[in-house]
């Protein structure tokens, strides 16, 4: 059944969807580095500051006093200088004056600087909470309905979230659509995950998750062209063009296929043996041949129905005990037929404790992955040079991920080891690099001070 391939389009189409859930940095582009601003020009009489605390001055002011007064205009506040003496310091009262125009960052649009800092970052957070509820969501919808309707569904959300996005009227609806917006990506990485190893044949596999690899370091590197290009367009505008790269979800429908693993599964025989079909057909296959292997394959497998939550792995002898026919469903003698939940988190120690350390390790990753990209920035003063730099690389990494695991057969698990006493070896390192340097100079410098000094005092100075 390898050579018959249903997964073959859906590998291009996951691919083609990586830019679309690399679009969770484009926030980097739309906020991109926030045009230099002051308050807004208030007029004197004071009382146009509107501020209670004037108190006298705000409600005795004289024409003789006014002509003294002068206002000196900070980023976040407003001086009345009488002569040279300051006399009061307000906030911005009448808003901010920015050296580009406003609509080019939502942060400068609605004014999210000052007091208001913390609100753009705030949004990335909301994006992650989403992205968080996203994947307790989606794939256990996908468990119910199937797969292919979920991830279409995703797909043709997270499209419209990410138009709504872009006419949005204000900061609360805004964060609420970055909110949704996550979830569906999440539905999406996470049900295409699934469906990728449903789908494609074992001895493809690998090189689809290579290829898989490749692309999402394409795709970032699409994204800082793209934001590059319309970095003098308003951020709408620029939400709009990056939301064009989903449009591929608009033929999705007619692209992807359901898992013929979840439709065994679901005993839905009769709809897995079309796609069979139709797979065979497509890739030049005896149908009649694969009918048959399919279904003396899905003998020896039990549906989801029949997997009972208290199965550890040394029960795994159960599962070739004799099977027996109940209703439409083949399940096992000595095995529950109450189908497996959430619950079995809690309840299933080997469950509870091989998802507690994925749970941990993918805590990690992320803080450093992310953590690492989003501040690349700081590399150079360029925003778009430092995402790029920081890109690329991810290449190396990529081809590191290739090598040892598919050349030399490394294996995941010995892999994931070495890759994180790497990575945290690498980030100590990194951390006390400008550490050393800098101890150096501090003792050569004291030194330094200390002998010219003392040639100075003497009269010997060469």
């Amino acid at each position: 059944m390898n050579k018959v391939d249903p997964g073959r389009l859906f590998d291009r189409t996951l691919d083609a969807n990586l830019l679309h859930f690399a679009l969770i940095f484009s926030q980097r582009f739309e906020t991109g580095t926030i045009s230099p601003y002051t308050c807004s020009d208030v007029e004197l009489p004071i009382r146009s500051l509107k501020s209670n605390d004037l108190g006298f001055f705000s409600n005795n002011i004289t024409k003789e006093f006014n002509s003294t007064l002068s206002l000196t205009y900070d980023k976040c506040s407003v001086a009345v200088i009488n002569q040279s003496e300051e006399i009061f310091r307000s906030a911005c009262t009448n808003g901010y004056r920015y050296e580009s125009k406003r609509e080019k960052s939502f942060v400068t649009e609605w004014d999210l600087v000052c007091e208001k800092s913390a609100l753009p970052e705030v949004t990335q957070t909301i994006l992650n909470l989403g992205q968080m509820c996203g994947s307790f969501l989606f794939p256990a919808l996908s468990d119910r309905y199937g797969r292919r309707p979920v991830f279409i569904i995703c797909q043709l959300l997270s499209l419209g979230m990410a138009i709504v996005t872009a006419f949005v009227p204000n900061y609360a609806s805004f964060i609420s659509m970055r909110f949704l917006h996550g979830a569906t990506m999440a539905g999406i990485v996470v049900v295409s995950g699934i469906m990728l190893i449903e789908l494609i044949p074992t001895q493809r596999r690998a090189w689809a998750i290579h290829t898989s690899i490749a692309v999402w370091t394409l795709s970032l590197l699409v994204l800082v062209l793209v934001g590059y290009l319309c970095r003098e367009m308003t951020w709408r505008s620029m939400q709009l063009v990056l939301a064009a790269f989903s449009c591929l979800s608009l033929v999705q429908y007619w692209l992807v296929e359901e898992s013929i693993r979840w439709l065994s599964a679901n005993n839905k025989h009769e709809d897995a043996e079309k796609l069979l079909k139709k797979a065979a057909k497509t890739n030049s296959v005896d149908a009649e041949a694969v009918i048959r292997l399919y279904r003396r394959v899905r003998e020896k497998f039990l549906p989801f129905s029949s997997l009972s939550t208290n199965i550890l792995p040394n029960d795994s002898l159960k599962s070739r005990e004799e099977p027996e026919s109940v209703g439409n469903e083949t399940t096992v003698k000595g095995i529950s037929r109450k189908p497996r939940e959430f619950s079995a988190f809690f309840t299933n120690r080997s469950i509870f404790t091989r998802t507690s350390i994925v749970m941990y390790i993918w805590f990690s990753d992320c803080v450093a992955y992310y953590g690492l990209l989003l501040l690349s920035s700081s590399l150079v003063d360029d925003l778009y040079l430092g995402f790029t730099l920081s890109v690329f690389s991810e290449i190396p990494a990529a081809m590191v991920f290739i090598v040892l695991n598919e050349r030399y057969n490394m294996g995941r698990r010995r892999l994931t080891i070495v890759s994180h006493l790497l990575g945290g070896l690498f980030l100590l390192i990194a951390s006390l690099l400008g550490k050393i340097p800098a101890a150096c100079k501090h003792e050569t410098l004291t030194r330094q001070a200390h002998d010219l000094l003392e040639d100075d005092k003497t009269g010997d100075i060469s």
